[in-house]
């Protein structure tokens, strides 16, 4: 009979938690605090994204996991906040301490939550290279991106990015940023409508400068 490994394997959550914040498409990024049992950590000094082990005496399941982590490493309420499972990462020598999986996940924070989370956590995803970072984290966060880039015209993330109203130019700029690409109005705008279940509301948006006021719209979730 063929012998069975019943080695323990500690299973994991982390999660790219990302905001747009000036412009440009930002993500969470926390110290390594190490681990006091290795003296050598070759992780020291840098940043990873927030994750945890499960708590499997507590009856977690992977997704309990995700909201403990968002809410006590972040101090963010998860109520509203777009969650998605990314990917399971299993290579052997990924965590040097513990052979461990890694169920990755991102999380989309809504515009009016982003003042409620220190702006020194958030980093440029597009700054960040690979030495930067522990584990395997870099490579969650270029899935994270192409995961986005992929959903952005056949499902509704956009909108978890803007404001319940929205101006066109705002969702054109949040598309841009995600797809890394200037976007021709007239046809996004056809694209969009044709999408998605926009509506255009009978009011405008406040002037920031000098021109016309423009209208705001809203996304209905079918």
């Amino acid at each position: 009979m063929e012998s069975i490994d019943t080695e323990k394997i500690r299973m994991a959550a982390d999660i790219g938690i990302c905001a747009i914040i000036d412009g440009r498409l930002n993500i969470i990024l926390i110290d390594w605090a190490g681990d006091a049992r290795y003296e050598a950590d070759p992780y020291k000094g840098r940043k990873v994204l927030p994750g945890g082990l499960l708590h499997v005496s507590a009856g977690e399941t992977i997704e309990d996991t995700v909201h403990r982590i968002i809410r006590k490493k972040i101090g963010l309420n998860f109520d509203g906040i777009y969650i998605e499972q990314l990917k399971t990462y299993t290579r052997v020598n990924r965590d040097y301490r513990d052979r461990s999986i890694a169920v990755g996940h991102f999380a989309l924070v809504p515009y009016d939550k982003i003042s409620d989370i220190p702006k020194e956590l958030f980093f440029p995803i597009d700054d960040i290279k690979e030495e930067d970072l522990g584990f395997d984290h870099y490579e969650m966060i270029c899935d994270i991106k192409e995961r986005l880039k992929g959903k952005i015209w056949y499902t509704d993330v956009s909108f978890s990015l803007v404001p319940k109203k929205f101006t066109l130019s705002k969702l054109q700029n949040v598309f841009e940023i995600i797809l890394g690409e200037k976007l021709v109005p007239y046809s996004f705008r056809k694209k969009l409508f044709s999408n998605f279940n926009i509506v255009e509301l009978n009011e405008m948006a406040e002037m920031t400068g000098a021109g016309r006021p423009s209208r705001l719209m809203t996304y209905l979730k079918e």
